[in-house]
């Protein structure tokens, strides 16, 4: 005989009544150590959501921006030359990623920019706007990924591919504040 008690979220423990019955079949559940020497299976609850359910390929976002000085390279330190710089122009391609998936990712989830392969071909002046059109191209697990194309209002200035790891919010946070506490026992 199991008992299940509920875990975190999405999850139930199993612990066997009798630590010397076999468990015959153990389908999408993993064994995990139990409590007092009795073994214990981490089971999904049913039905449980996929951080990226409503994501398929075909979905689409756009990004726009005037390039003003702020936006140049020689502002961000990526040139001299006055004209947008490829950090601002990647960062309006990852705008227009989160606006192709962000809104559908469940609560508590959002995604992360983990690669970028672009090509910035052609130089945009200030005052002039850029538009960046992502459409996603696989789901793959946790991992999005896009096709890229920016234009400036005269022609295309940039294009690649991009992805993005749909993350649960809590549990990264959760790394993020050990690595702070790591830099701060530094001081």
């Amino acid at each position: 005989m199991i008992f299940f008690v509920a875990a975190r979220p999405g999850f139930s423990v199993g612990f066997i009544a009798d630590s010397f019955a076999p468990i015959i079949s153990e389908p999408r559940s993993s064994r995990v150590p139990g409590i007092f020497g009795i073994p214990a299976l981490l089971c999904p609850l049913e039905n449980p959501v996929s951080s990226t359910d409503n994501l398929r390929p075909g979905l689409k976002g756009a990004a726009e921006l005037v390039v003003g000085e702020e936006h140049t390279a020689p502002r961000v330190g990526s040139g001299r030359v006055h004209v947008l710089a490829t950090p601002v122009m990647i960062n309006v391609i990852e705008a227009a990623a989160l606006a192709a998936i962000e809104h559908l990712l469940p609560e508590g989830h959002q995604s992360l920019g983990t690669r970028l392969d672009i090509r910035h071909f052609a130089a945009t002046p200030v005052g002039m706007r850029v538009r960046a059109q992502v459409e996603v191209v696989k789901v793959e697990g946790r991992t999005v990924s896009f096709r890229v194309a920016v234009n400036d209002e005269k022609e295309p200035i940039g294009d690649g591919t991009h992805e993005r790891m749909v993350v649960n919010v809590a549990r990264f946070d959760v790394r993020v504040q050990d690595k702070v506490a790591m830099v701060r026992s530094r001081t």
